[in-house]
């Protein structure tokens, strides 16, 4: 600080008064548009500044318009929201014409040019641009420290090298009645890439034993593949299962147990929720009050040896206890999420045991929240009872999630905002004939309930109106041939996008010429709902017959295999062997990088 800037506070302070308080800096908490080179909230809105959630102002292009947030242009002329863009066919010509690699904008009728992900970086531009080159533009996190969002896949592929041709998954076990093996590709050593982690020995179908020392074999992941060597990961000893902890998740008969992050420090624990022995909860250590769950915290090295006990509660009526992570079937309703804004996972028990409907005080529907500690969920009588929206179906939002349109039940809880904590989504009317969105006037919208956690209640009382492209999109997501979208977070910079993957006419992916396919994807504007202007998102000519039509298919998936924070496209099997791709310098997967 310059001597006279500390002389006038010292002065100042000498007399009795304070400098005012500098004004809050600008992040997604505290700005809707986005945030200046000089760090001041603009509305996000014009052509210089341009952005949205807290995000880096980018300026656009010759030629382009700012639309929600995002520069955009080269709209497709033709195919209106019906017909067009948002169910997938195009008219008057529509979709098939016109269209760069880089990525285009279909406006339903509007004109433009292609597509960019928002300007200036803090090392350079955005070009958005072609099928080899481009790169995204800088975004913000929250705290304002700037980042890169992707803006397409590269359609060039990285050669990912694997330890062998057998690794054709990104997560494998094999069934008893085959040769014992196990996989899985996590982060281990929270090192920010994920790992091959070979689980079960293929002679044993247990976990290696290397002279008495129990463990699992680590294949370490960098950005141009796992290592060829691995090293060996301690796992418990566990005298009542024969093979030991032999895949990093279990769900079969008595044997029941996770790995995941349980005390936030974003390193997996291997958590233990069932007695093997007799069923129920893993130990019952605190009397009547709660039961336990048996917890061996991870480490850079291992998982410990020691057990620290997590406690659950005993909810009364409740067959069998919480013995399981997630549960949804009647009568025994529960699952972990994140609806308090720390790193802790939470507990919220959404069904009542004895009517198998969301717990009511007098009329008002309610879920039991049992906020997570480092120690664990605590007692019932510790848990909040929190109000809950009516869904307007009989017995309420008896889940954390729905999707049976048959029975108007569609719904998700999930951060769609970015913010940390779980929101209450309600995407079909239940008192619609058809499964359809809701209607705000004519625009299709879904119900959400933004997260409001108070004394009393969970989620907002009033829901917002979220602007759907199409009254077709009435689930979060669709796996069903030829309708292919997901919700998900696809360019890296912490805000689910509506990601569209096949075109409804023909259940491949989006075409303007046949070399060129992409998925559209429609943005987040701030809280208010989905653009109805989809972008283009260029992806590699995928496996015949249909190309990569979704987001995860029998040998593909979208995750961040490289560790960069953008997810990638990784194919890890080749369609004419069922395996692993090889080459004369061994096996690999196929990754499409995000940039």
């Amino acid at each position: 600080m310059p001597k006279w800037g500390l002389l006038f506070i010292v002065t100042m302070q000498a007399c009795g008064t304070q400098p005012p308080p500098p004004p809050p800096a600008c992040s997604a908490s505290t700005c809707a548009g986005c945030c200046d080179s000089s760090g001041q909230c603009q509305g996000g809105t014009t052509t210089t500044t341009c952005g949205r959630l807290g995000l880096v102002c980018s300026t656009c292009q010759a030629g382009q318009m700012c639309v929600a947030g995002l520069c955009q242009g080269n709209a497709i002329a033709g195919g209106d929201a019906a017909g067009g863009s948002a169910a997938g066919g195009s008219s008057s010509g529509g979709s098939a014409a016109g269209g760069s690699a880089g990525g285009v904008v279909v406006a339903g009728g509007a004109a433009g040019g292609s597509a960019t992900a928002g300007g200036s970086s803090a090392g350079g531009s955005s070009a958005g641009g072609s099928a080899g080159g481009g790169s995204a533009g800088g975004t913000a996190t929250a705290g304002g420290t700037a980042t890169t969002r992707s803006t397409q896949f590269r359609l060039t592929p990285l050669r990912f090298s694997v330890p062998a041709t057998a690794y054709n998954a990104l997560s494998f076990t094999a069934p008893a009645a085959l040769t014992p093996r196990a996989w899985a590709t996590i982060d281990l050593t929270n090192d920010g890439r994920v790992d091959l982690v070979l689980t079960s020995d293929p002679a044993t179908g247990a976990v290696f034993n290397n002279a008495g020392a129990r463990s699992w074999n680590v294949h370490a992941g960098t950005p141009t593949g796992f290592s060829a060597t691995a090293t060996q990961y301690p796992v418990p000893a566990t005298a009542s299962i024969a093979q030991g902890y032999n895949t990093t998740a279990s769900a079969t008969g008595t044997f029941f147990w996770s790995t995941l992050d349980m005390n936030g420090d974003g390193r997996p624990e291997l958590v233990q929720t069932m007695n093997a022995l007799g069923g129920g909860p893993a130990i019952s250590v605190i009397g009547a009050a709660a039961d336990g769950w048996m917890v061996f915290r991870g480490n850079a090295t291992g998982f410990d040896a020691a057990t620290t006990m997590f406690t659950v509660p005993r909810v009364t009526n409740l067959s069998g206890g919480i013995d399981r992570t997630t549960n949804d079937t009647a009568a025994r309703r529960w699952a972990l999420a994140q609806l308090n804004g720390d790193t802790l996972p939470d507990l919220v028990l959404t069904a009542d045991p004895l009517t198998d409907a969301v717990w009511t005080s007098s009329t008002t529907p309610q879920w039991v929240l049992c906020p997570g500690s480092a120690a664990g969920f605590g007692t019932f009588s510790t848990c909040q009872r929190l109000q809950v929206p009516d869904n307007g179906v009989a017995g309420g939002f008896k889940s954390t999630t729905s999707i049976a349109p048959a029975t108007r039940r569609v719904w998700l809880l999930t951060d769609l905002d970015g913010d940390g904590r779980d929101d209450l989504i309600q995407t079909a009317n239940p008192l619609a004939l058809t499964t359809t969105t809701f209607l705000n006037g004519t625009t299709p919208t879904w119900k959400v309930w933004f997260n409001a956690l108070s004394a009393t209640s969970l989620f907002a009382a009033v829901p917002t109106q979220w602007t759907v492209p199409a009254a077709t999109f009435a689930t979060p997501f669709s796996a069903t041939a030829p309708n292919f979208w997901q919700l998900m977070d696809l360019d890296g910079d912490g805000v689910q996008e509506l990601v569209q993957t096949a075109d409804p006419a023909t259940g491949r992916p989006f075409t303007t010429t046949p070399s060129n396919p992409s998925w559209r994807v429609y943005f987040a504007t701030g809280r208010a709902g989905f653009s109805t202007i989809a972008t283009l998102w260029p992806v590699p000519v995928g496996p015949t017959p249909d190309g990569f039509r979704s987001v995860s298919g029998a040998s593909w998936s979208v995750t961040d295999l490289t560790g960069d924070g953008l997810p990638d496209l990784v194919q890890f099997q080749d369609p004419a062997t069922g395996l692993a791709f090889s080459d004369s310098n061994g096996a690999f997967w196929r990754v499409y990088q995000g940039f």
